[in-house]
């Protein structure tokens, strides 16, 4: 006599512990037949291993579906007869106490947590790809940075957290009462750049192309609370750019460095060695003495007028890298303090966490070359 089969089942109510079957009939889970209990098993994904048993009991299939397992296996007894018997987890494969096993456990209670809130309609496998696919994305990155060493894994994970802030550093000069905040990330060497300007030394930043130089200026004069102004020069550029000139109507045009000069701020003289070193030559009177002329009369410079110069090289002239680069008088150059700036790589990370750059494909992009 065959067994007699199980209609389909069409919903299960874990929270009632109550199937729907699909001529809409209901019944309590302690209340199914063991054929409906395989049909029930076989809506949760609940798998069967082992050899098939000719008596197995119920109890132990409702069992299994209230704790949310996934496989059940055939298990023979003394008495030769074969009961089910569910499944469990598997233990960690790697020391409890490593990062490894750490990442394991949580991993496995993610599943479990996963499975045991597990509704009809999921594939079981599609859930464990997903997570296999999460975990694989990351794996290299706990190898490679904290593999065992849990200090160094609390570091890293605070460290990605820490990126993903925004970035505001609270900056306080001299007997000033209020801090003055400054968004983003700071070059490594802005407080040694900081530190030259508000003592009122001229700074001439040297660094390859696109290591920040012209934005530490504007930070500085942010941080100072001061105004600030820039003209980036050429070969091309002349010297009424700067010190201004007499119109046809006698009127005098007047410049931002004319302003800065006069009435205190800071002035970032950009791509210095890119520029006419005789034009040049005219700012050291305005660099060096308290008055310069301008092409309306002596003006009397401000004491808190203070001027930042960016290039790519010493002023020495053209090299390698930067062949269009011209020599600069050393005349010109004892003006300043030199401050070399080469690339930050918390800069560089924050540039590229703003355009959405993946770990990965920044950190290859930082370590290219």
């Amino acid at each position: 006599m065959s067994a007699v089969k199980s209609l389909p089942v069409a919903g299960y109510d874990s929270s009632r512990q109550v199937v729907t079957f699909s001529n809409t009939l209901s019944k309590r889970l302690a209340d199914c037949k063991k054929n409906e209990l395989i049909a029930v098993c076989n809506y949760l994904g609940i798998k069967f291993r082992g050899k098939p048993a000719i008596y197995f009991s119920p109890l132990v299939i409702e069992q299994a579906i209230l704790q949310g397992l996934k496989e059940i296996h055939y298990s023979p007894t003394p008495s030769g007869q074969t009961v089910l018997v569910p499944a469990t987890p598997a233990a960690p494969s790697v020391p409890a106490g490593s990062v490894d096993g750490v990442i394991e456990s949580i991993v496995n209670n993610a599943v479990k947590v996963a499975f045991g809130n597990y509704k009809g309609g999921v594939d079981t496998d599609e859930v464990r790809s997903i997570v296999a696919t999460s975990v694989d994305k990351h794996t290299e990155v706990l190898n490679t940075s904290w593999h065992t060493n849990f200090d160094g894994f609390k570091h890293e994970v605070t460290k990605q957290i820490d990126s993903l802030r925004p970035q505001v550093t609270h900056i306080s000069v001299g007997n000033r009462p209020e801090p003055v905040k400054i968004a983003g990330v700071l070059h490594n060497r802005f407080e040694d750049i900081l530190q030259t300007v508000s003592a009122g030394v001229h700074a001439y930043l040297v660094g390859p192309a696109g290591t920040g130089k012209s934005t530490i200026g504007k930070q500085v004069a942010d941080s100072l609370n001061v105004p600030f102004a820039s003209k980036s020069v050429s070969g091309q550029t002349p010297e009424s750019a700067l010190v201004g000139y007499m119109a046809g109507g006698g009127n005098y045009v007047a410049t931002e460095f004319r302003r800065i000069f006069e009435h205190g701020g800071v002035f970032l003289l950009d791509e210095v060695d890119n520029g006419n070193p005789n034009v040049l030559n005219v700012l050291n009177s305005a660099l060096a003495n308290d008055s310069m002329a301008f092409a309306d009369g002596m003006v009397s410079r401000h004491p808190n007028f203070v001027a930042i110069a960016t290039a790519n090289t010493y002023g020495n002239g053209a090299t390698a890298e930067y062949v269009g680069r011209n020599p600069i008088d050393r005349a010109f150059l004892n003006r300043f303090a030199t401050i070399d700036i080469d690339i930050d790589e918390r800069v560089e990370d924050a540039m590229l966490n703003s355009v959405g750059l993946s770990l990965e494909l920044s950190r290859l992009w930082i370590t290219a070359g």
